[in-house]
């Protein structure tokens, strides 16, 4: 089997059923186009002694609703109606595990996968497709939930036409007429204006196309509206904007939060991970995921750590559900407040986020009656400058080959350990930094200031930078990490894209009687002010 250990009737052609049922769609649509010139005795021989047998072992081990018994069902009832075998056709799409219930509870009502990876959402897809196809081929329309999954990428695309490598996924291409396989048969089926933008983007060469493409009509070829969107279903909110004087499809401004909820085996501990790209470029993303026998994927990529959010005591989040307290946009304005829910036991901890053309507003509080360590992990492109000394931190290797080996996720205290080029400094309550392009320009300028929020002081702490893994291996982004001892914090932050941390003025950060929060700054001498009241409403605004 896939783990090396023998196992007999798991697999006969390949080591696990999910490789088996992928193998058999593409035997069974090969004897879809060939039977015809078969004899009876050759058509009887591959029902009898393949087909049939390869869906008894396929059949043998059920996974729920998940992307593996996608691939299974795809596959049992292509053969079914091969063999021609209503039962076995009706069982693929009617039953507990079959086509319609996998939709009905497997897609969220954002249209989302359940697993949150773009990876697994189109991994799906593709699974369903053949069969899909094949009933529509005799008749059968597509069920009106499959088409949800292809509406949902669109409003988490980023500005470089990327879907954000969340959770268990490598960070995916989605420009224009990408995945044209599958949105060549989405249009043919539901002909929506948006996926005739999509195609019209490139020379229709798929297979799809070829095999039973539609003729797309010129007046339907209208970019969909690219704004700011609340996920809440999958937990994943995009805040979007436009620097003044940029005209493309896609605002090239980008701010994500990802709150939850557990999605399965292919979530990460990354409740409140902030991914930010900006003047279309991707400048602090989430690193997805390698391979899963790699003990780096769980003791890195994995790692709260390597995401950009709070590390409580060193350890990883619990995994839970975070929810989304407020959120609203304007046509270049938008900001949004979220909670972790229980993802640090017995503290509560909040985000509050704005985006106002391209620049970033972030406030992250913790509350607990006991005292913890807090770190603020955060990790951009570019070769980060901060604006204290540092000297060299020699840090245990890590251990390749530990017992976190496949399938045995790290706790997280080692994820320092997977880090490079560590080193670490003070900062008293202030610290700043620039993340620098190979050619010396700013990629990301970022201030931020440490308040002790029983005292109202700025808080001194230590930061820490060091190189980390990142998305796709083997590249790397700069990490810059504060980390401070309390019970009652707030991590104020300006970030500037393009931008040094010289032009920032962080001019204060205060908490009133009423117990909201508030983070005065200039930016370029233009004035802003962030406002997060307790209950989680966020008001920013210009020049007040």
């Amino acid at each position: 089997d896939k783990n090396g250990k023998r196992n007999i009737g798991l697999a006969k052609a390949f080591s696990q059923p999910l490789d088996e049922a992928v193998w058999l769609i593409r035997l069974v649509q090969a004897y879809d186009c060939v039977a015809d010139l078969l004899s009876a005795a050759d058509r009887a021989l591959v029902k009898d002694h393949l087909i049939r047998p390869a869906v008894k072992v396929i059949k043998a081990q059920s996974c729920g609703i998940h992307n593996h018994e996608c691939w299974h069902l795809s596959a049992y009832g292509l053969a079914g109606l091969a063999l021609e075998d209503p039962a076995l056709v009706d069982e693929a799409i009617h039953s507990k595990l079959g086509l319609l219930q996998q939709l009905e509870k497997g897609v969220r009502s954002d249209n989302c996968w359940f697993e949150g990876a773009w990876g697994y959402h189109f991994y799906t897809m593709e699974a369903l497709e053949p069969f899909v196809t094949a009933l529509a081929n005799r008749g059968i329309p597509p069920p009106a939930a499959y088409k949800r999954l292809f509406d949902a990428p669109f409003g988490q695309v980023t500005p470089n036409w990327k879907l954000p490598a969340v959770n268990d996924c490598a960070r995916l291409g989605f420009a224009r007429g990408d995945k044209g396989e599958l949105y060549e048969r989405a249009w043919t089926w539901w002909r929506d204006d948006t996926y005739a933008w999509w195609l019209a983007a490139r020379p229709r060469t798929t297979r799809a196309y070829a095999l039973g493409g539609t003729p797309l009509s010129e007046n339907r070829r209208a970019a969909p509206a690219f704004g700011s969107v609340n996920y809440g279903a999958t937990g994943f909110a995009v805040l979007r904007s436009r620097t003044p004087g940029a005209k493309t499809d896609l605002p090239d401004n980008y701010v994500a939060v990802d709150y939850g909820p557990y999605g399965g085996g292919h979530e990460h501990p990354d409740k409140l991970n902030l991914i930010l790209s900006a003047h279309g470029e991707m400048l602090a993303e989430d690193p997805g995921c390698i391979n899963y026998g790699n003990s780096r994927h769980w003791q890195w990529y994995k790692a709260s750590l390597a995401h950009n959010e709070p590390v409580m005591d060193g350890k990883n989040q619990r995994y839970t559900a975070g929810k989304c307290l407020f959120f609203d946009k304007t046509e270049n304005r938008s900001c949004a407040c979220f909670d972790a829910g229980e993802a640090y036991p017995g503290a509560r901890v909040r985000r509050a986020v704005a985006l106002v053309d391209d620049v970033v507003l972030d406030l992250v509080t913790v509350a607990s009656p006991a005292s913890h360590d807090w770190e603020w992990a955060f990790h951009c492109r570019g070769k980060v400058e901060p604006s204290v000394p540092t000297a060299e931190l020699k840090l245990p290797p890590p251990d390749e080959k530990s017992k976190y080996g496949f399938g045995r996720e790290a706790d997280g205290t080692d994820a320092w350990r997977w880090t490079t080029q560590v080193r670490e400094g003070r900062f008293d309550g202030t610290w700043s930094a620039n993340w620098r392009k190979p050619d010396g320009t700013v990629s990301l300028g970022l201030v931020q200031r440490v308040v002790d929020l029983k005292s109202g002081q700025p808080l001194a702490g230590r930061l820490r930078t060091a190189v980390g893994s990142a998305q796709p291996p083997p590249e790397t982004f700069d990490l810059a990490v504060p980390g401070v001892t309390g019970g009652e914090l707030a991590f104020a932050t300006v970030m500037t894209p393009g931008r040094a941390a010289a032009e920032v003025n962080l001019r204060n950060v205060v908490r009133p009687d009423d117990g909201s929060l508030r983070l005065a700054c200039e930016v370029g001498g233009k004035a802003f002010r962030l406002v997060v009241t307790d209950d989680g409403k966020v008001t920013v605004g210009e020049n007040w």
